[in-house]
């Protein structure tokens, strides 16, 4: 409804628990539109992506409230295979709504409250986030293969596979990856004509190549924060114990400008159902 030149009562339906909470409060101070300012309401998990892509399309059909449906981009983001055209339903632009909230100026941050007795700027020296995105290098090759796996043959093992399967002592293991590469993509070239797999290289390499933050096409949940966590304990760092209260202080620091297409999307639908 629109009320004094604001918009207000958008309520926005998600995908899963409640680790959007943090990232929402923040963006509820910045949705300004021209016209007025979306508010954010209310925020209701659905379950698995099924089941909120079920709920929009439902939801569309009978002309339902003010609300907008949020899905994570999964391997098919890296596989650039579109969600379905629902109004109303916003995919994020990265792998996982907690890729958002892997920003290094948060991270520090939170760091300096665990570890009070270092300066902010200490912390950042000890935490060399630059040379963390080079070790993760390794996994952006390994979910390019799993795009591939995702085109060609979606029954193959990809994600759950779990990043104990590659890495050797906390760290990120190059060899174990290339091997695995090397017999996946094999299998697939042995199952598929050459042309296929060709093209679907193409098209992996192609959403590849137009990322900028290339960390974002890697599941931030079961790859990234693993990973990460054995980065700061290697650098003599400590961070919170459970995940969702990391994330969840992450999320209430991190910068909104990785946010701006959900903060974009979150206006329009409120205006189209003022």
């Amino acid at each position: 409804m629109e009320r004094g030149g604001r918009i207000e009562n958008l309520e926005v339906e998600f995908g899963r628990g409640p680790l959007l909470v943090g990232g929402l409060t923040n963006i509820e101070g910045v949705v300004q539109p021209s016209d007025g300012r979306a508010k954010v309401t209310a925020i209701f998990p659905l379950g698995d992506k099924k089941s909120v892509l079920d709920a929009c399309a439902a939801d569309t059909a009978s002309n339902g409230k003010n609300r907008i449906y949020l899905v994570d981009g999964d391997l098919e983001l890296i596989s650039a295979i579109p969600s379905p055209k629902i109004p109303r339903l916003y995919t994020h632009e990265v792998y996982h709504l907690e890729n958002y909230f892997i920003c290094e100026s948060a991270l520090v941050a939170v760091l300096h409250e665990e570890n009070p007795r270092y300066s902010e700027e200490e912390i950042s020296i000890r935490l060399n986030f630059a040379d963390w995105i080079l070790e993760i290098q390794p996994l952006l090759y390994l979910f390019r293969v799993f795009g591939l796996s995702r085109i060609l043959e979606p029954a193959l093992p990809t994600i759950k596979l779990g990043i104990g399967s590659f890495a050797t002592a906390n760290r990120i293991d190059e060899v174990k990856i290339r091997s695995f590469c090397a017999t996946r993509v094999g299998h697939l070239e042995g199952k598929f004509p050459q042309a296929s797999v060709d093209a679907a290289k193409t098209q992996v390499d192609q959403v590849v190549a137009g990322k900028n933050r290339k960390q974002d096409l890697i599941s931030a949940r079961e790859y990234l924060l693993p990973s990460l966590r054995w980065w700061v304990a290697s650098k003599g760092l400590q961070l919170p114990a459970g995940k969702e209260s990391l994330l969840f202080r992450l999320s209430k620091k991190c910068s909104l400008d990785a946010h701006q297409n959900l903060v974009i999307a979150i206006c329009e639908t409120a205006k189209i159902r003022a």
